[in-house]
């Protein structure tokens, strides 16, 4: 907010509509933990900008998502990216804004948390298995602010690529806190 030249008024707008098909097979994978989702699906993420800014990618998913009980859960999402043909010059609407997304961003993600009634967090681990190694990590914890039971303080801690589109092949080390609005509809 007080950086006018990298932040004023926004430097991008991240976007990602998904269509997917869910089975709900409720399958118990040990006496702990119960496979609840299964999602295959197309995701189109894109940062709303244009020319040598414009950031895109389109990739068709599979998600797992897993729970122990009313508190603990875990989810496996794995993608593949959809190939675009390459640019003939920066400025082309068309063809493959990042090529090399994928080194960064990664070919996967594992999340696993906790959904206690006050206290919630979770963790994000996100890597590239066929490359250098590139991908992030991220922690995401909440509380009720104890004003409105609709309104939690929020922290995060982030270290890696991908944490938004403008800036995927850029390692980013953030600490972030605020406030988050849930469960208005």
């Amino acid at each position: 907010a007080y950086n006018r030249k990298r932040s004023s008024p926004f430097r991008e707008y991240n976007h990602s509509p998904e269509l997917y098909f869910e089975l709900r097979p409720d399958y118990a994978l040990s006496h702990d933990w119960n496979l609840r989702t299964v999602q295959f699906g197309f995701e189109h993420t894109s940062n709303g900008r244009s020319g040598s800014r414009s950031r895109s990618w389109n990739r068709l998913f599979t998600n797992l998502e897993l729970d122990q009980g009313l508190h603990w859960w875990s989810s496996l999402r794995l993608w593949s990216r959809i190939p675009e043909r390459a640019k003939t010059s920066p400025d082309d609407a068309a063809g493959d804004d990042n090529p090399d997304i994928v080194r960064f961003y990664g070919n996967g993600e594992l999340r696993f948390g906790y959904r206690g009634d006050e206290l919630q967090w979770n963790l994000m681990g996100r890597r590239n298995l066929h490359s250098d190694g590139r991908g992030a990590w991220a922690l995401n914890v909440s509380y009720p602010t104890g004003f409105n039971p609709k309104v939690r303080w929020y922290l995060r801690w982030f270290d890696g690529y991908g944490e938004s589109l403008i800036d995927y092949n850029v390692r980013v080390r953030r600490i972030g806190f605020g406030l988050m609005l849930n469960d208005w509809y």
